[in-house]
């Protein structure tokens, strides 16, 4: 996982420009929560707004690739499924609302988010 995690942040490195912007190279280094939090809500007038929602996108389908991947299965997604952006809004919806794990890890704090929005329920 920590080579996939690495190539990732090597891939988006490569697509941002060098010149100082609002949202520069470094805010694509991915640790909490928090960080991709500020880049998937990058403002549409930023110049760097395209590269940021790409790895936004690309960072959270690699997170839900490595879900299904690993067999290990606790979600209950409704059908149809919700879009990739409407799951992006409800990350960010529910992160505003729970404060307490912006510190902790982007990929595990995205997983309590969707255990929280498609729970699986026992009958």
């Amino acid at each position: 996982m920590r080579r996939w995690l690495l190539a990732l942040v090597w891939m988006a490195w490569l697509v941002v420009p060098i010149s100082a912007q609002a949202v520069d190279k470094e805010d694509f280094h991915i640790d909490e929560a928090q960080d991709l939090v500020d880049v998937c809500t990058t403002p549409q007038t930023d110049p760097l707004y395209e590269a940021a929602m790409g790895f936004c996108h690309g960072y959270s389908v690699g997170a839900w690739q490595y879900y299904l991947a690993a067999g290990r299965k606790f979600l209950c997604v409704p059908q149809p499924p919700p879009s990739r952006q409407e799951a992006i809004d409800g990350f960010i919806d529910w992160a505003a609302k729970h404060p307490q794990y912006m510190q902790e890890g982007a990929v595990q704090t995205l997983f309590k988010y969707l255990a929280d929005a498609f729970p699986c329920t026992k009958e």
